[in-house]
């Protein structure tokens, strides 16, 4: 706290104080009125030389060469002397004004006649030049005071500080170092400045008359560094705001600059943030810019990651995706967790440096270590999709439970899989719509997806068609095509909806854009039964081409049934055994029961009774009835697998419960007979009605034979 107090040399009253200072300032009076007033010195006015003489005419580069310097010293005037110049003509520097020196140098005009000199205490000359000035002449003159005028002004002034050994400047002249006492001043006012390096400067201005004697201690200056400190905190409240200090952006910025001006580092940040985000004050990049650096480059992360940030998207700067890593690089060197994560992206897609993606992952692993949750799941996809990695499932969901337990919905994505495919854990559907359901309100497109697929097939939930559109629905809003198509889906079959195959087909035209093969399977099917748009089998096939040279297993199958039967496009055994073939090994039942048959009849391959077998013993094991009836038929006349007359009418029977009327004809039979069942009567007779409703002429024909002509006898 800087303060002053006056102190006079003895105790007296306060009427005697008065008395005494009203006898001083009749004193002062009265010396000014009686003492001589300044002069010039006798003799002393005179030329030296010209400005171009002056070896080292570096002294004199301001003054220009069409002036005449003079040079006016003083003696015996006192220290703390203020004298005012005027003169008789244009004076170039303009130097009426307060001058403190005790040597002047004045630039005039050669018209220059005479110097006026003024002071309150010494009063006033007029002082004529002798003769005229000269253009580049270089004059010198000596000006003086009596010795008196300062004998009667004994005054002091007492300057002490803590710390000690400040600099003190009296009229911004030095005048010594704390403690410090100046005797004899003029009567008048003084400004007072004391610095120490460290502390903040502290200035003030006091009046001082004769015989007076003043006391300053500054008690303590107060460092910088605590100073700009609390200009910080204060900046800080303001900014954030409680519920004591309401939010006030306007003083904040006053703050935070008090602050960066005492060299306060952080403070620029806060500016620059406010400049940044138009903040308290007008949006200006520039004016963020320059003070993220500074502080950048003091190694402030929060800075790095901002210009990083900004040089990677163009804001407030020209887009540079290099200067952009090398910010990151930066601010990851300081294990800042999101720069780690972030310099993995980069290096893994070649974004701002050199594709190197063994750099990539070392950083990944870095910021997963330091907890963020993007790179935890991203090394927990890595490892999910490592299956040559040692228990690779294992290391994944423990990397994603982490992410999972910090929010991140990615993660949450992908445990939700796991726990759908069984990878790492136990397969558990119930867990699986858990995991989904939490990715998908946080709107995770494909996790609605997910959670819709479950709904429509009954995955860990009941079956909810309702549901699952609408989950489908937001998931296609977000462009999941697969969502498109399922869509397209419930739309064909009503599931959900009413069943609408002009909005299926709009639907399945958007999909097919993206290259679904589902849907463009879907598509050709709609053409070739005119459903939702006239028929077409032309545009039929080139839907099923296009899917299935995508790798469509359903799409396979149907252009391999057009090829089979020439339907649409002339009919090819050869290019129907080979579509069946891509399609079967993609374990499509339809297909396999397709290839079967063509090895069965040697239609477009060589006939081989063991591969038609084999294929359907394939398609009948995915429940494919007609696959299932005729496979009981291999086993029972032991053509391409051994004969099993067991196997036999367990196939038979497999089918003829999917309400297949020749399966169903043929179990009678073995019941009939005693083959592969206990024989049965009655069991005949009631699978010989069931085929026989269905119109199979056979059952009909052995019903008679035991004397049936109606089937509710």
């Amino acid at each position: 706290m800087f303060f002053c107090s006056f102190a006079y040399l003895c105790s007296i009253d306060l009427m005697v104080f008065f008395m005494k200072r009203i006898l001083l300032i009749l004193l002062v009076f009265t010396s000014l009125t009686s003492f001589s007033q300044i002069r010039v010195k006798e003799d002393t006015f005179r030329k030296t030389k010209k400005i171009k003489e002056v070896k080292d005419e570096r002294l004199y580069h301001s003054y220009d060469r069409d002036y005449a310097l003079i040079k006016i010293s003083m003696e015996n005037v006192h220290d703390f002397l203020k004298p005012t110049f005027e003169f008789s003509t244009f004076d170039r520097l303009d130097i009426d004004k307060e001058i403190n020196k005790k040597t002047i140098d004045i630039s005039l005009d050669e018209n220059t006649e005479s110097i006026h000199i003024s002071h309150p205490l010494y009063g006033n000359i007029e002082y004529a030049f002798p003769e005229k000035l000269q253009t580049c002449g270089i004059y010198e003159m000596v000006m003086v005071s009596d010795e008196d005028v300062v004998d009667t002004l004994k005054n002091a002034v007492e300057i002490t500080s803590y710390p000690l050994k400040s600099s003190v400047f009296l009229d911004e002249e030095y005048v010594g170092k704390t403690p410090l006492t100046l005797r004899n001043l003029f009567t008048g006012k003084y400004d007072l400045r004391i610095e120490k390096k460290g502390y903040l400067v502290k200035d003030t201005t006091f009046f001082i008359a004769a015989n007076d004697t003043l006391s300053f201690v500054v008690d303590t200056l107060k460092r910088i560094d605590d100073f700009a400190y609390q200009n910080f905190e204060l900046g800080k409240k303001y900014y954030d705001g409680d519920s004591v200090t309401p939010k006030d952006y306007v003083k904040a910025i006053e703050y935070f600059q008090t602050a960066a001006d005492y060299g306060y580092i952080e403070a620029n940040f806060y500016l620059a943030e406010c400049y940044y985000n138009g903040t308290g004050v007008e949006q200006d990049y520039d004016a963020a810019m320059p003070l993220y650096i500074l502080v950048a480059n003091k190694g402030m992360s929060d800075a790095q990651m901002v210009l990083a940030y900004s040089y990677y998207n163009g804001i407030g700067v020209m887009e540079d995706k290099s200067v952009a890593v090398k910010w990151y690089k930066k601010a990851a060197n300081q294990d800042v967790a999101i720069a780690q994560n972030i310099l993995g992206y980069c290096y893994h897609d070649g974004v701002g440096v050199k594709q190197n993606k063994s750099t990539a992952m070392k950083w990944y692993a870095k910021s997963a270590e330091l907890g963020n949750a993007d790179a935890q799941n991203t090394m927990g996809l890595f490892y999910y999709n490592s299956p040559d990695v040692e228990n690779n499932y294992a290391l994944a969901v423990d990397l994603f439970v982490k992410s999972v337990a910090q929010g991140n919905k990615e993660a949450q994505y992908n445990l939700g899989n796991c726990y759908f495919y069984g990878y790492g854990l136990e397969k558990n559907y119930e867990e699986a719509v858990k995991y989904y359901t939490i990715a998908a309100e946080h709107g995770h497109a494909k996790a609605q997806y997910s959670l819709g697929t479950c709904y429509y097939y009954g995955y860990g939930v009941e079956k909810d068609y309702q549901k699952a559109v609408d989950l489908f629905e937001e998931s296609s809003k977000q462009g999941v095509v697969d969502s498109q198509f399922d869509m397209a889906n419930c739309y064909y079959n009503g599931y959900g909806v009413e069943q609408n195959y002009e909005q299926a087909v709009e639907l399945l035209t958007i999909a097919v854009e993206h290259g679904n093969g589902d849907a463009q399977n879907l598509l050709g099917y709609c053409y070739e039964h005119g459903q939702g748009v006239e028929k077409d089998f032309n545009k039929a096939v080139e839907w099923y081409s296009k899917a299935a040279e995508a790798g469509n297993a359903g799409a396979q199958c149907n252009l391999g049934n057009y090829y089979y039967n020439g339907v649409g496009v002339e009919k090819n055994d050869s290019l129907a055994a080979r579509w069946y073939y891509k399609s079967a090994i993609q374990e499509n039942s339809d297909a396999q029961y397709g290839l079967a048959t063509c090895y069965y009849n040697g239609s477009g391959v060589e006939q081989n009774y063991q591969e038609a077998a084999y294929w359907y013993k394939a398609s009948a094991e995915q429940g494919h009835k007609e696959s299932q009836f005729i496979l009981g038929y291999c086993y029972q006349i032991g053509q391409g697998i051994p004969q099993s007359f067991d196997l036999a009418a367990y196939w038979f029977e497999q089918s003829a419960e999917q309400g297949y009327a020749k399966a169903q004809c043929q179990l009678a039979y073995c019941y009939h007979i005693g083959q592969g069942v206990g024989q049965s009567t009655d069991k005949a007779i009631e699978w010989y009605k069931k085929a026989a409703s269905q119109g199979d002429q056979t059952a009909l024909l052995k019903l008679r034979e035991f004397g049936i002509w109606r089937l509710d006898e």
